[in-house]
């Protein structure tokens, strides 16, 4: 006899419950198509309805069983080769059936087997249908050779037992008392034992192409959708979530009635594809066909939406979750935390404890993820504190954010005391802890520590350092003037097999104009162009180089380049114009001004603004000066020099616009002072400085400001001096009228 495999996902239609009846010889069994399942309850009312022995009565041996092990409801199988004409009990109300596993229509009954929830067979009804199964569990089960002696299955009821199994042995029932069931037509002939091979070999397949080539053998398509739930599932464990959304939609094309664990698996399959519009789509394709979502299917649509930083998308289907679990409530997070959102993203971390649900590390590292990307280190901090509170163990992704959220805030010391704290909780540096930390000591001006933590994770932690890393390095170094450092390191990532980007090339050449190598600028300049097109970044770097070693015809050239290709920036136009005011071409400085500015549409930034003044002060043109400098207060520039409403501070203007500055305010005074006729002495205090700062010890601007003050524009109507306490400031007073 031929034995086949039949899996039903969804719940037939239940039929009115009949009366049993009464009869020694007869006694309720599993259909061999339909495999049921009855509660205790229903179990036990058969029973008393029925006079027939304990020993044949399959349903009270199975409640018997299922009362002993604590399982109100747990499958019974129908082993092979056993009723041709199989009846079946009529449903009881409010029956569920449990669709597991089933046979054909044999010969007759030999043995009900219940199987033990703690064997090998039990296991396999309780397991997630995606666990591969291997093959000696299904040969347990169900024997699938075609080419069985009937005398060996009639030989010993024991030959017939199942690892830990209880079984029953029954009489042939007398089928009379039963009513018939006609069966449902089957949708396709089958092949005895597809099932069992096909199961040994996607258990055996190791990558998508072997599990490709299991399926190309089968010759037909499949049918079964716990099978089809399966292969999608190994195929996005392979990395190919594309051919598992194919999979499912060659099921529907086929009719296969879609259950909620297809529709679960394919929308994990779009979510790693990031495919989050066809992901959605399948969230309401449930509602349309009556499947109720599970927290799998929400789950999986906010981790698409979150892939992709469709926040608003993600909190629309967390507001649908009756009851989130911490894993619903971790996508969110992340969803929010790549779209900017770091106030919601705490918003639901404390939605979490208010659940009364215990928060996981994927929780506040999400959390102090959003709040690195936002600049909030304080924030940041705080969150470490608080999931330590919580006897969570930090990882390295949780002190990489820390020291991201550092190095973005500006807190290199901070950042270096994380690290320290990494080290000392033994967890080991990656590759991205290291790049945040040298980002921060770059931006800090930490050129020296930059190279030690360089040093340790190249020769102590062997860890291989990415164009990223060197990036940073080399950057480190331009920004302290160690353009030799820069070039070395430049020489070294090249031994690694790493190709030099833009950004490589831009730090290096920035690093030789700090350094005044201007031939060295242009040969790396020319090796990238050499390599590929050098970007507008790297142009302006190697202008500057020139521009700044007076190679100013050379510096112009580099800008006619750059302005033929259409891609100049408002620091393209500033070298130029630095360029050509040196050169004394103050007339081309402001026809490229009005280029920039009109023409290219390019908005001028604090050092436009700084040479146009100057060069119009220098040029005595003190009225257009005082223009430009309006002009760039109200652009939002130089508000930082207002120290109070009485004092300035113009420490880091030069002296050009340092003196148009004082100009300005004085001139307001005056303006002030006669419309409300004050008799007022200090009008002014100017921070000019001690020269701490400059080279040689030297104030720069005190002896600026001394000299326009001793000039015949303020002589006649101020007065001044220095400050007792403090001789980096000047007190302005008005003389006397007396």
């Amino acid at each position: 006899s031929s034995a086949a495999i039949s899996t039903n996902i969804m719940a037939p239609s239940l039929k009115p419950p009949q009366q049993p009846q009464k009869d020694d010889q007869s006694y309720y069994c599993i259909n061999a198509v339909d495999p049921w399942t009855y509660s205790q309850s229903q179990a036990k009312e058969i029973h008393t309805n029925m006079s027939v022995p304990q020993s044949q009565k399959s349903v009270h041996a199975a409640s018997t069983y299922q009362s002993e092990q604590g399982h109100e409801n747990f499958p019974m199988i129908v082993q092979k080769n056993e009723v041709q004409n199989m009846a079946h009990l009529s449903s009881p109300p409010g029956f569920t059936p449990l669709s597991i596993v089933s046979f054909g229509a044999a010969d007759s009954i030999d043995t009900v087997v219940t199987p033990s929830p703690n064997s090998e067979v039990g296991n396999l009804f309780n397991q997630n249908f995606d666990h591969p199964l291997n093959n000696e569990q299904w040969q347990e089960v169900i024997h699938p050779s075609p080419n069985v002696d009937e005398s060996e299955n009639k030989e010993s009821p024991e030959s017939n037992k199942i690892r830990g199994a209880s079984t029953h042995t029954i009489p042939a029932p007398n089928t009379n008392h039963f009513p018939q069931r006609k069966k449902a037509p089957r949708r396709r002939p089958s092949r005895t034992g597809i099932a069992p091979k096909l199961f040994k070999q996607l258990n055996s397949a190791t990558n998508a192409t072997e599990l490709e080539q299991a399926l190309e053998q089968l010759n037909e398509p499949i049918w079964n959708p716990k099978l089809i739930v399966l292969i999608m599932g190994r195929l996005r464990t392979f990395g190919r979530p594309e051919r598992s959304i194919q999979i499912f939609e060659d099921a529907m094309e086929r009719g296969i009635d879609n259950n909620i664990y297809m529709i679960n698996a394919c929308i994990s399959a779009c979510e790693r594809l990031r495919r989050w519009e066809k992901a959605l789509d399948l969230l309401e394709e449930c509602k349309v066909r009556g499947l109720t979502p599970t927290i799998v299917t929400y789950n999986a649509c906010i981790s698409a939406c979150e892939k992709v930083g469709q926040w608003q998308k993600a909190l629309e289907i967390l507001n649908k979750v009756k009851d989130p679990d911490v894993i619903t409530y971790n996508a969110a997070i992340s969803a929010c935390e790549k779209g900017g959102q770091w106030e919601r993203a705490l918003q639901l971390l404390d939605e979490i404890k208010n659940r009364g649900l215990e928060p996981s590390i994927r929780s506040y590292n999400a959390s102090i993820s959003a709040c690195e990307k936002c600049g909030h280190w304080r924030r940041a901090l705080q969150l470490l504190s608080e999931l330590k509170r919580r006897k969570l163990e930090p990882t390295v992704i949780t002190y990489n954010a820390c020291i991201s959220a550092c190095e973005k805030g500006g807190q290199w010391e901070r950042a270096l005391r994380l690290l320290n704290e990494l080290r000392n909780d033994e967890i080991e540096p990656d590759i991205i802890t290291f790049s945040a930390a040298i980002s921060a000591c770059e931006k800090g001006g930490q050129w020296e520590k930059a190279l030690d933590l360089f040093s340790e994770l190249r020769d102590k932690r062997k860890l291989e350092p990415d164009i990223i890393l060197f990036n940073s390095v080399i950057s480190a170094c331009e920004k302290g003037g160690q353009w030799e450092r820069a070039l070395d390191l430049l020489d070294e990532l090249k031994q690694y097999g790493l190709k030099p980007d833009v950004i490589t090339y831009s730090a290096a050449i920035s690093a030789c104009e700090k350094g005044l190598r201007w031939t060295k600028a242009l040969e790396l300049l020319d090796e990238v162009k050499r390599k590929g097109r050098p970007d507008v970044i790297t142009y302006n770097a190697a202008m500057s180089a020139c521009e700044k070693c007076g190679e100013f015809g050379k510096a112009l050239k580099l800008f006619q380049e750059v302005r033929n290709q259409n891609r100049s920036t408002i620091i393209t136009y500033n070298v130029a114009i630095s360029a050509l005011e040196k050169m004394g071409h103050w007339q081309e400085c402001i026809q490229l001004l009005e280029e920039a500015t009109k023409e290219k549409k390019l908005k001028p930034n604090v050092i436009t603004y700084c040479l146009m003044i100057s060069g119009y002060e220098v040029r005595e043109d003190t009225a257009r000066a005082r223009s430009m400098f309006d002009a760039a207060q109200n652009a939002g520039f130089f508000s930082h020099i207002w120290y109070a409403p009485d004092m300035i501070d113009l420490h880091e203007l030069p002296a050009s616009v340092a003196k148009i500055a004082v100009r300005t305010a004085i001139d307001k005074f005056r303006e002030r002072r006669a419309a409300t006729d004050t008799s007022m002495r200090e009008i002014l205090t100017l921070i000019t400085g001690r020269g701490s700062h400059s080279e040689g010890g030297e104030s720069v601007l005190k002896p600026v400001m001394t000299a326009m003050l001793n000039s015949t524009d303020f002589s006649d109507i101020l007065e001044f001096r220095e400050d007792e306490k403090n001789p980096g400031k000047i007190h302005l007073y008005f003389k006397s009228s007396d």
